[in-house]
């Protein structure tokens, strides 16, 4: 799948739909290949069904503020760049204040697949 984006903006952001065990939520995520794993804010994924204080998993990440113990979910589908993941394991965690997307699309989301950032063209391609 080929998607446009501003090559002269800021963050790259794209659509993804969650679906969780209660419910389904398009989410605006920020492509973000500096990011180890996938990223979904707390709230959101409260709203699909996700028990944040029960947690299937805590896990340990560095962020700028040192590092965090954080909630860990597999999100039973997410959908981003015309790819599909299922059972797919995600962090969930509030973003920093005055930040305006609803998670990041880490390095995990792109595995075994082939990312190109065309930033003179302003073109996305996930195959």
């Amino acid at each position: 799948m080929t998607l446009r984006f501003d090559p002269d903006g800021g963050t790259i952001v794209v659509t993804a739909v969650i679906t969780g065990i209660a419910a389904e939520a398009a989410a605006r995520m920020a492509l973000d290949t500096g990011a180890n794993m996938t990223m979904l804010n707390s709230e959101l994924a409260s709203n699909v069904g996700y028990d944040l204080k029960a947690p299937e998993r805590i896990v340990r990440i560095a962020t700028a503020s040192g590092i965090v113990r954080t909630p860990q979910h597999a999100i039973r589908r997410v959908v981003a760049l015309g790819q599909q993941r299922l059972n797919f394991p995600i962090i969930c965690q509030s973003p920093p204040r005055g930040v305006s997307v609803d998670g990041l699309l880490g390095l995990d989301f792109f595995r075994n697949q082939r990312l190109t950032i065309d930033f003179r063209e302003g073109l996305i391609t996930l195959d």
